[in-house]
């Protein structure tokens, strides 16, 4: 123990050291034991006698942290870099607990001070390497916790937190070794077999991921952080109340754990518990509330249960993230407010994907109405069917050189800027058209097909690159044999509108004989032209059910359980596309049901459609 003066500013002489030695390590004892409230008295028992003493105050925050209390355990260590500013420990607990309080920038600061007096200290390097990651600097992250293993090679923390650093770099396999390295160096470190188990989520391996986030429990039955990765697993695994359960019970531990709330109201979310989830995420925000994902998810929560006015306000947080932002806004020019336009042009700019595109252009026609001219900024699949929309002056592609323009407007934030409300969504349908000779000539070439000819869509974009998204993917998409039933309805001719990497499960399922013309589609004007030969579009939640509906065509969409914020789980119908009809999973992952009654009301509606007028 550093010799620190004592209350008179005076140097402890020997008897003093010895009671100040003796007394620490007492504390220190009952602190390793688990008796926190215990070791925090003692503590302070001895920093009242021996004020000066650095060491001292940082353990006293290490124990009020463990116990929860941030306030009191900030306070301790930034008196205990006061006492002894060469004290980097102390430094870097106080940017732990300065993160866990959602002050990352802060805690950035406070590590770097430390290096700069220690550039040798590995645990600082570490530290600093989580919160780089934190800010969203995932290669940053990766050069500082390199730094701390070169410095301790066999520091499995490090090497855990290497894992979490590719992960989020969308790079699991590495991860996954690194999670296993750190596991095998500390049999007993129960977040290394925890994160294992996440990154086996991540590499789509779900079901072995239960086994090590559940070894991860039972060697540490008290952390809420690996009771909230096996909440994670759970959820992966379709095991909703397991999830529930876990999450609910990382939150008793540490009620101020953001992460395990936000998980927490995810799974409400996912289990249309919207009151609930919206509550939680409330709490979670009264703790963080800058944190832009949490944001993001109240506000799709918000959406989702059709509180408009909040949900659109919220969802502007979306600018503060890495996630939804597909094609980056244009800088350099104000945004649109909804004001009159006095004849400026604005460029309205489709941030997201070919659905929400398809979905908010009809806005377009009320931005013109308001005195302005309006150029459309969208994919270059979408412009030779969306530049004769109404109200679009222009149309470019994203790979296009950016138009002169006085003001922009994202397209997902029209409804903001038009209040829009659940009575009040523009739904002049239609407002897309497919290309009249394109269209002739596909209702020629489809001829040969008899009966009622219904258009199919199984999959949506699997965006192999974004785990989220990926995950969002294999629940809104069916397999192909799954529609068999469909194929069986008598007087029903298929045709596959599907595109990408789903296409190939044709040939893999000859019990679901399908027309497939899209071989030849190069965009959605051509998928457009093929959409108006048919009776009926079927679709799962994905671009083509946002086609068909803007052309006003008739379309059954498949919304999953946990359907997404634009479709009502209180009704089969949507004013966003007043001819469409959803078919609600009434049961988590359950198609089986969905399509056995897309099959018979297919079956009832063909009769109607064959009757002669």
């Amino acid at each position: 123990m550093v010799r620190r003066k004592n209350d008179t500013g005076a140097r402890p002489g020997a008897a003093g050291l010895a009671e100040l030695k003796t007394a620490f390590a007492a504390a220190v004892a009952l602190h390793k034991a688990g008796d926190l409230e215990a070791a925090v008295a003692a503590y302070r028992r001895l920093a009242r006698r021996f004020p000066g003493v650095g060491e001292v105050q940082n353990n006293l925050g290490r124990a009020l942290d463990a116990l929860g209390r941030a306030d009191a355990a900030e306070t301790a260590f930034r008196r205990a870099v006061a006492l002894n500013p060469a004290l980097t420990e102390a430094r870097t607990n106080l940017a732990r607990v300065l993160t866990g309080r959602g002050r990352v920038d802060a805690a950035i600061a406070v590590c770097r001070e430390a290096l700069a007096r220690d550039p040798g200290h590995a645990r600082t390097r570490n530290t600093l390497g989580t919160l780089l990651r934190v800010k969203g600097d995932p290669e940053a992250s990766l050069a500082e916790i390199g730094k701390a293993l070169e410095l301790r090679p066999g520091y499995h923390q490090a090497l855990n937190n290497l894992g979490v650093s590719l992960l989020a770099m969308d790079r699991p396999e590495e991860a996954l070794v690194a999670f296993a390295k750190a596991a095998d160096l500390a049999p007993a470190y129960a977040a290394a077999r925890a994160n294992l188990g996440t990154a086996l989520v991540h590499l789509k391996r779900p079901a072995e991921a239960l086994a090590p986030c559940r070894e991860a429990v039972d060697l540490a039955p008290d952390d809420p952080a690996v009771i909230n990765d096996l909440g994670n697993a759970c959820q992966a695994n379709g095991r909703f109340a397991e999830a529930e359960a876990a999450f609910r019970r990382a939150v008793a531990l540490n009620p101020r754990k953001v992460e395990a709330l936000n998980n927490l109201a995810v799974v409400l979310r996912t289990l249309n518990r919207l009151d609930e989830s919206i509550a939680t995420y409330e709490r979670a925000l009264a703790l963080a509330p800058e944190v832009p994902k949490l944001r993001l998810n109240h506000a799709m929560a918000l959406l989702q249960a059709g509180r408009f006015r909040e949900g659109w306000r919220a969802y502007e947080w979306r600018w503060k993230t890495e996630r939804l932002l597909a094609h980056p806004i244009p800088g350099g020019r104000p945004r649109w407010r909804g004001e009159p336009l006095g004849g400026r042009t604005l460029l309205f700019h489709g941030e997201q994907g070919l659905g929400d595109t398809l979905q908010f252009i009809r806005y377009a026609p009320r931005i013109a109405a308001r005195g302005g001219r309006v150029v459309i900024r969208v994919s270059e699949k979408l412009t030779r069917l969306l530049a004769p929309c109404a109200g679009v002056a222009a149309c470019v592609g994203y790979h296009d050189p950016v138009p002169p323009h006085d003001l922009v407007l994202p397209m997902m934030s029209a409804p903001l800027a038009f209040g829009t409300e659940w009575d009040t969504i523009p739904a002049e349908i239609p407002y897309v058209a497919a290309d009249p000779g394109l269209a002739a000539r596909w209702r020629e070439r489809l001829a040969d097909l008899s009966g009622f000819r219904v258009g199919l869509v199984w999959s949506g974009d699997p965006r192999p690159g974004d785990y989220e998204a990926a995950t969002m993917n294999g629940r809104r998409s069916v397999a192909l044999s799954a529609l068999a039933p469909l194929a069986a309805v008598p007087g029903v001719s298929l045709v596959s509108l599907q595109m990408g990497a789903a296409r190939d499960e044709i040939a893999e399922n000859p019990a679901v004989p399908l027309a497939d013309p899209m071989g030849e589609v190069a965009d959605f004007a051509d998928t457009a032209a093929v959409a108006a030969a048919l009776d009926l579009v079927v679709s799962v939640d994905t671009s083509v059910a946002h086609l068909a509906g803007a052309m006003g065509l008739p379309v059954w969409i498949l919304s999953r359980y946990d359907g997404c914020w634009r479709w009502r789980r209180d009704s089969d119908a949507t004013p966003w596309y007043p001819t469409a009809r959803l078919f609600h999973q009434q049961a988590p992952g359950d198609w089986a049901a969905v399509i056995d009654r897309v099959a018979r009301a297919l079956a009832e509606v063909i009769p109607k459609a064959e009757e002669p007028s």
